[in-house]
C-alpha cells in the first residue's frame, strides 16, 4: 500500500449546515496534493478534521503509522496525538510565536516528542539537559539545512515577511512529520516570494521524504508543484485528477468563473 492517508466519506456538519460531504481522498507516499475550490468551499474545514481539531460527524480517516508498519484510524484523535503519529501543519495566518527567537520556535515544534516532564526541567535532571541539547542541536540543524541558521537569535517578528512563512514550516518540519499540512502557505507573497516558496516545498518533500498536502488559492504555484489536484465546491469534491486535467474540467471551471446561462 502506498497510500499515507486515507479519508473515507468524510462528513462534516455544523447544526444544520454541512460542510463537507461525503469526502474521499488518498495521498500517497512522498507525493505533493492540493485541495483548491473557491472560498467556502470546506478546505480548511477539512484541514481541520484530519489534524483532530473537528470530529466528522461520520467518515473515517485512516494514517500508515511506520512504527507499527499499518493504517491507524485516526477519527476525533486529539490533535497532540495525531502529531506525534507523524502529521504536522502550518495555518492561513502566520502563527508563530514573535517575541521568541527563531531558534525556540524550532524548539517549540520539537514538544511533541519531548520525554523529560517539567519536574525534570526545574529540577536540573541530567535526562532533561542531555535531551534539550539534543534538540537543539536538531534545531540548529535544520535551520542551516534550509538556509535560515543566521538567523538563529533573532527575534521571529523581525524577520522578512517570506522567511516567516518559511521559518512556520520548518518549525513543522521540527516534529518530524510524514505528513505535512500547508493550509495556505504563499498568502501574502509576492510573485518572487511564491516562486521560491514552489521549489522549497519540492526541496523538504525531496530531502526529508514528507507527503505534503496544500491548501492554496495561488493557481501557479499548484499547477508547478501539485501531482494530484483535489477540487471542492460547497463542501462537496467537483473534480480529482493531475493538474492539466484540472485545469480544463468543465465543472472546475464553472465554479471558479461560473457557469454560462443557457
Amino acid at each position: 500500500m502506498s497510500n499515507i492517508l486515507e479519508l473515507r466519506n468524510i462528513k462534516m456538519q455544523f447544526g444544520g449546515v454541512t460542510a463537507i460531504h461525503d469526502l474521499n481522498l488518498n495521498i500517497e507516499k512522498n507525493q505533493i496534493v492540493a485541495v483548491i475550490g473557491p472560498n467556502g468551499a470546506g478546505k480548511t474545514t477539512a484541514f481541520n478534521v484530519i489534524t483532530g481539531i473537528y470530529t466528522p460527524t461520520s467518515g473515517h480517516i485512516r494514517y500508515f503509522d511506520a512504527c507499527n508498519s499499518d493504517f491507524t484510524d485516526i477519527t476525533g484523535l486529539r490533535p497532540d496525538k495525531i502529531a506525534r503519529l507523524g502529521i504536522a501543519r502550518t495555518f492561513q495566518n502566520i502563527r508563530l510565536f514573535a517575541e521568541q527567537s527563531v531558534l525556540d520556535n524550532i524548539l517549540l515544534g520539537q514538544h511533541v516528542h519531548l520525554k523529560s516532564s517539567y519536574l525534570g526541567a526545574i529540577s536540573y535532571f541530567p535526562h532533561y539537559w542531555k535531551e534539550e541539547k539534543q534538540m537543539r542541536g536538531y534545531a540548529m540543524e535544520l535551520l542551516n539545512e534550509i538556509g535560515i541558521g543566521d538567523y538563529a537569535d533573532a527575534d521571529a517578528v523581525s524577520l522578512p515577511y517570506g522567511i516567516q512563512r518559511k521559518l512556520e514550516i520548518v518549525r513543522a518540519l521540527a516534529s518530524r512529520p510524514k505528513l505535512l499540512l500547508l493550509d495556505e502557505p504563499a498568502a501574502g507573497m509576492n510573485p518572487q516570494e511564491t516562486a521560491e516558496l514552489a521549489g522549497f516545498i519540492r526541496e523538504i518533500r525531496d530531502k526529508y521524504e514528507v507527503s505534503v498536502l496544500l491548501i492554496e488559492h495561488h493557481m501557479d504555484l499548484i499547477m508547478e508543484i501539485a501531482e494530484n489536484i483535489y477540487v471542492l465546491d460547497f463542501g462537496r469534491l467537483i473534480a480529482q485528477g493531475k493538474p492539466q486535467e484540472i485545469q480544463t474540467d468543465p465543472a472546475v471551471i464553472a465554479a471558479y468563473l461560473g457557469a454560462e446561462e443557457d
